[in-house]
């Protein structure tokens, strides 16, 4: 479904909806989807928008009005304690300075690290917590009609409580629900038996899933095949806007010294794909460079120099482009076994888009048939390895052929402009919400 860009004539003369963001991150530079939010805003009006979120993180980013933050232990204690859980952030009280953004204490700490490794008994007791619906208290119901928004617009998860909350406060107020899709979790094939949890589980998320399609007015995804997958299955019109960047122009010669960055998440085994890497680097005399806020110790403890990863820790997010473009490669990887390919299979990095917009040559390691090797090949815009026998003699021939560096870079460079500019898609994402308003 196609969408009417606005001209530059237009854009003085945008009239912007009140939207209300119900998602598990802050709108923040500094997680995947916090960014992902933030850059469909680009241009809003702060007035416009208000923020309801379930993590135990502060706003640093003045982009919202006000923002009001429920967690998990609010809710616990809302429940022992008989308090009103939650918390509201109105803009003297967001610091764009602090370093940041968790406020977890050290218990609380331990139990997100286990949330962190999607054990299905956490998905069941966490959603079933939320049911208690101790979440609708008076205070928030007066915040949302305070911010009285025009639509409400929900960043998806696998998770039910989520779902239900964008769901009822949308159809309580009888305003339209815009629904984004960074992953498939809907179609998601198990390859091994499901444990009793996890039955509970998928039929209680695909029940209010389909709930959720039923009202939604209009859907985006993060890459094309889902947009498809989705629309085509639920016959519901949405729309694919990919990871957003500002491209790089100029492209400036590659510094003497060889460097090999890799930025983003190590989970979902990546970190083993990492590993295959490093090692061979390390033949070649070099070394990986991993920047990631992984903090699991059984996963840091094999992303040694051993195996040929120098693992740096997490980068601010005002520095992840610099650091790109310091590189001579760019590495994206994707997990090899059949387990973490489904939950792979549809969903596009947040990396990518810097990386393709960056002036620096992506070089991919991982199956063929998970949604960002494949959009990588079929664009020829990074150098791709797809079976370890051959990602010895890959790398060897991308580090040492600076032409062919250059011809994937130019490609990449071509494809950013097209779907992933900032400006680009931040008006796809205007006009789809006015679409629906």
């Amino acid at each position: 479904m196609g969408l009417v860009l606005v001209n530059e004539s237009e854009l003085t003369t945008k009239s912007y909806p009140r939207v209300l963001v119900v998602s598990h991150n802050v709108l923040s530079p500094s997680t995947n989807m916090g960014k992902t939010m933030l850059d469909f805003f680009a241009g809003w009006n702060q007035n416009q928008i208000a923020q309801l979120y379930f993590h135990n993180e502060v706003p640093t980013a003045d982009v919202c009005k006000s923002y009001y933050r429920m967690t998990d232990f609010d809710m616990l204690e809302s429940i022992f304690k008989f308090t009103s859980p939650g918390a509201m952030f109105d803009q003297s009280k967001i610091d764009s300075k602090q370093m940041g953004m968790r406020e977890d204490t050290e218990v609380q700490a331990s139990f997100y690290q286990i949330g962190a490794r999607r054990k299905p008994y956490v998905y069941f007791f966490r959603n079933r917590l939320w049911r208690i619906k101790r979440w609708k208290t008076k205070k928030l119901m007066s915040w949302v009609a305070e911010c009285n928004p025009e639509v409400v617009f929900y960043a998806a998860g696998d998770y039910v409580f989520s779902m239900k909350i964008a769901l009822d406060i949308s159809q309580e107020r009888s305003i339209p629900l815009v629904v984004y899709f960074g992953d498939d979790f809907y179609f998601l094939e198990n390859t091994v038996k499901l444990s009793l949890f996890e039955q509970s589980n998928k039929k209680d998320f695909r029940k209010q899933f389909e709930k959720l399609f039923a009202h939604l007015s209009t859907f985006t995804a993060a890459t094309d095949k889902l947009a498809e997958k989705y629309g085509g299955y639920f016959d519901k019109a949405g729309y694919a806007i990919l990871s957003s960047t500002e491209i790089q122009q100029k492209i400036e010669k590659r510094n003497e010294v060889v460097k090999i960055s890799y930025i983003g998440n190590v989970n979902l085994n990546r970190w083993r794909s990492l590993i295959d890497i490093g090692r061979c680097l390390k033949e070649q005399g070099l070394v990986l460079d991993v920047y990631s806020i992984e903090k699991d110790p059984e996963i840091l403890s094999e992303l040694t120099l051993e195996n040929g990863v120098s693992f740096q820790g997490s980068l601010p997010p005002e520095k992840v482009k610099d650091m790109i473009r310091k590189s001579t490669i760019v590495i994206h990887v994707e997990a090899l076994d059949e387990r973490s390919k489904q939950s792979t299979k549809y969903s596009l990095s947040t990396k990518i888009g810097d990386s393709l917009g960056s002036g620096v040559c992506l070089f991919a390691y991982g199956p063929a048939d998970v949604a960002s090797i494949a959009y990588l090949l079929e664009n020829e815009v990074a150098y791709v390895c797809t079976k370890k026998k051959k990602l010895q003699e890959q790398l060897v021939k991308i580090l040492n052929d600076a032409d062919l560096r250059q011809h994937y870079l130019n490609n990449a460079l071509e494809l950013a402009a097209v779907r992933h500019d900032l400006k680009i898609n931040a008006d796809l994402f205007y006009e789809m919400i006015c679409s629906v308003t």
